[in-house]
């Protein structure tokens, strides 16, 4: 049996970033797409299981709604307002507007820190980039980078901004440590709209539609690798985590899905009007384009790269924005239950969980799930383990040590839970280390969520780091490994 105990249990989030053209989103339990229409002055959301049009706020046809972007750890969604020179700040769920903040000339794409503490939009007609404080709804900096930057990628790491200048055929790469630009790429090739950074941190992958080409940028060097051409001019790029592909919309109507490895065009989707926008469902299993002529938003499926379904909105659609948002990841708790935490990572549709408990006798004790949500629901056994690694000894002798039962897990929102188990039903939300905290620290502080050694397989860390209203960080740290007779025991500190 599970039981409580007298010490508060610290608990944590990771925060994710949407890409700027093909950002997916979740409205809980509700799959939907942001999607905006420069042409209408209007951002609707979009049902993606039948692909209809949901609610719509009227921006006005004058504000040219552009780019959008959902900001998944602040739950925000901003968007860019080349008309007024402006960046949008909404409610995902009302779509009310909840702050304007100015940039510079001619507002084209954003992108956001993996901890959603910055976003960063790049003024097509200034030639400037704005970063934009996320929490106070504040300009936080303004970066001089090339002629006519358009597309823009965070690093995974969030310590560098990538931005695709359409007008000198380069790439700036701004440090966000100091909001400079610390070198510019030269491209040999014309017309860069968009690109994307891999997800080690080796290659950028850069769309043009002049050259009709996507340059292969290695960063170890910071030059152009290798270019592959393309059938027509490029309007989008976007990759999906579980294959090991880049897909590139073209104006021919189509999406090339490019192999990474041979760097050569291995699929092609054709019929789909003017794409000007291109994204995938958190758990790659669907893509999404968007026709900017017809109003057209097409499903099709990456692996077969066969289309699935497809719906009518309005002629004029500029951009779409998905991010699947079932679990806010980190440390949660019940509130009334001081002593014991656990620890949530979603990854895709998979949902690793750690559960920082008890034993009979009172000894710490600690079980994990891994399970594949299903809806906002995901079930599966509390593994125990034994023999690893100590505080003092590396030696590891890893077991598996049965299990603790069976655990479900119901998200009716991403920061609460109910968790049935064992012990009972209990209510579960995402833990503040103080109040007025944001999640996720700021730019160059570690990614939060699980981490490890692989030479130490059934040890490991998990990591959260939040900031307060004046940007000073805090980091906890739990750890969870084995005494000396073998027993599970897990630590925490405040760093």
């Amino acid at each position: 049996m599970l039981k409580p105990a007298s010490v508060k249990m610290l608990c944590l989030v990771v925060a994710g970033a949407a890409a700027v053209f093909g950002p997916v989103a979740r409205v809980h339990g509700q799959t939907v797409a942001y999607v905006s229409n420069p042409t209408a002055g209007t951002l609707s959301t979009v049902t993606l299981a039948g692909l209809t049009q949901g609610t719509s706020t009227p921006l006005t046809a004058s504000t040219a709604p552009k780019s959008t972007l959902l900001v998944r750890a602040i739950n925000k969604l901003l968007v860019a307002v080349p008309a007024s020179n402006s960046v949008k700040v909404l409610d995902p769920s009302s779509l009310a507007v909840s702050a304007t903040i100015s940039v510079g000339a001619g507002p084209h794409s954003i992108a956001a820190s993996p901890n959603g503490a910055y976003a960063y939009v790049t003024n097509n007609a200034a030639g400037t980039v704005s970063v934009i404080d996320t929490t106070a709804n504040v300009l936080a900096a303004t970066v001089t980078v090339g002629t006519a930057p358009r597309g823009l990628a965070v690093s995974r790491d969030g310590l560098r901004v990538y931005v695709a200048n359409y007008g000198s055929n380069t790439v700036s790469v701004i440090s966000t440590a100091t909001n400079t630009v610390t070198n510019t790429i030269s491209l040999g090739v014309t017309g860069p709209i968009d690109l994307l950074a891999s997800s080690d941190g080796s290659y950028l992958y850069v769309a043009t539609d002049t050259s009709k080409t996507m340059a292969v940028v290695t960063l170890s060097f910071n030059q152009v690798l290798q270019s592959v051409t393309l059938p027509a001019a490029a309007a989008a790029i976007a990759t999906e985590p579980k294959s090991a592909g880049i897909f590139v919309a073209t104006t021919d109507g189509a999406v090339q899905r490019i192999d990474v490895s041979s760097l050569t065009i291995s699929a092609t989707l054709s019929g789909l009007g003017t794409p000007s926008a291109i994204g995938f469902s958190a758990d790659s299993q669907t893509g999404y384009v968007l026709d900017s002529t017809s109003g057209k938003i097409t499903s099709f499926t990456p692996a077969t790269m066969n289309s699935v379904n497809s719906g009518v909105l309005a002629a004029g659609l500029g951009s779409i924005s998905l991010a699947d948002v079932i679990v806010e990841p980190g440390f949660w708790y019940n509130a009334v239950e001081s002593g014991r935490g656990y620890s949530f990572e979603q990854r895709g549709r998979n949902l690793f969980i750690a559960y920082y408990v008890y034993d009979d006798s009172g000894a710490a004790n600690w079980f994990v799930t891994s399970c594949a949500l299903s809806g906002t629901s995901c079930t599966g056994a509390m593994s125990a383990f034994k023999g690893g690694v100590t505080l003092t000894s590396l030696t590891n002798n890893i077991a598996a040590n049965g299990s603790g039962g069976n655990a479900t897990l119901t998200f009716p929102t991403p920061t609460s839970a109910t968790l049935a188990w064992p012990a009972g039903t209990i209510n579960l939300q995402r833990y503040a280390f103080a109040a007025n905290t944001v999640m996720g620290g700021t730019a160059g502080t570690p990614e939060n969520g699980w981490w490890w050694d692989p030479n130490y397989s059934g040890s490991g860390f998990f990591i959260e780091v939040q900031r307060n209203a004046t940007s000073v960080n805090s980091m906890y740290l739990s750890g969870y490994m084995y005494r000396a007779d073998g027993t599970p025991i897990w630590y925490v500190s405040n760093l």
